[in-house]
Order: structure tokens, then sequence, then C-alpha cells
């Protein structure tokens, strides 16, 4: 069975993150909608400039691969103000955020469709892979498996 790390390492590093998004997420990923994603928690010791997204039920696979112009926390006033570029009224980011003071937001630069999408049984069974609510850093040798397992172009 072929392994590899899901975990970042010094022995394998890399700059990629695996987000899981909700499934009325999905059609706003495939038409590129957007160009900000928030999140109440992201990376703090590695900065992302890969992002895999990882659709949860009923479809449950990788479908996408984004380049991250930037990512920064900001007070959620300062994000309030952006979420037209995220495809979310105010209102719903508004209710995202109740109870924390500041939101990450990556800046999508390019959202890349996977040409095959990476199926939950796949990872899973092949790669001990377990969608996570926040993020998961990827190795490099794991980066290299989902872009070749999702027809990704380099």
């Amino acid at each position: 069975m072929p392994r590899f790390s899901l975990k970042w390492t010094e022995d394998d590093p890399s700059r990629a993150i695996i987000l899981t998004f909700h499934s009325a997420w999905e059609s706003r990923i495939r038409d590129g909608l957007f160009r900000a994603i928030f999140r109440k928690m992201g990376p703090r010791q590695i900065e992302p400039d890969t992002l895999y997204a990882y659709v949860a039920r009923p479809l449950s696979a990788i479908i996408a691969r984004m380049s991250i112009n930037e990512n920064v926390f900001v007070p959620v006033k300062q994000a309030l103000e952006l979420s037209d570029e995220g495809a979310i009224s105010k209102s719903d980011l508004e209710r995202y955020a109740i109870g924390y003071s500041e939101l990450l937001v990556y800046r999508i630069r390019q959202i890349d469709l996977a040409s095959k999408p990476v199926d939950y049984e796949t990872l899973a069974q092949q790669y001990g892979y377990f969608p996570s609510s926040t993020f998961i850093p990827l190795s490099g040798s794991g980066q290299k498996v989902l872009d070749s397992l999702g027809g990704f172009s380099s």
C-alpha cells in the first residue's frame, strides 16, 4: 500500500494544505466564483502557497487546487469588507465569525480543477487520510501524490 505522511515535516516540507469545504461550496469552487476564503483557524507555522479543496459529503473528494497570493489574519470588521470577494454575504460571514475577533483570509490567485477528482475512499484506504475541520498541512511527497491523482498540471 503506498504511503505518504500528510503531516508536514522538516524532512519532507511543502507549503501546501488541504481545506475541507461544505458541499454547498462545490459549485462556487467549480465556477471560480471567489478570490478569498475565510477561516477561523489556519496555519501559523507555515505560510501556504497552495490549497487543495476537499468538498465534504455527499461528494467527498478533492476537486481543485488553488494558488494562494497571501494568507493573513485580519480583524472580523476588515474581513466583512472583503465578503464579496469570498462569494459570501456579509451577514453569513458575520454569523460564521461569532466569537472570533479575527479571521484568516486566503487570497486566491488561481483555481485549477482536478481532471480526476480524488475521492475519499482512495485517500483513506491508500493514504490514511481523514478530513479535518481546520486544515491539514501536506508533506512534499503528499503534495506530489495529490497532483498526480488529481491530474493537476505542474
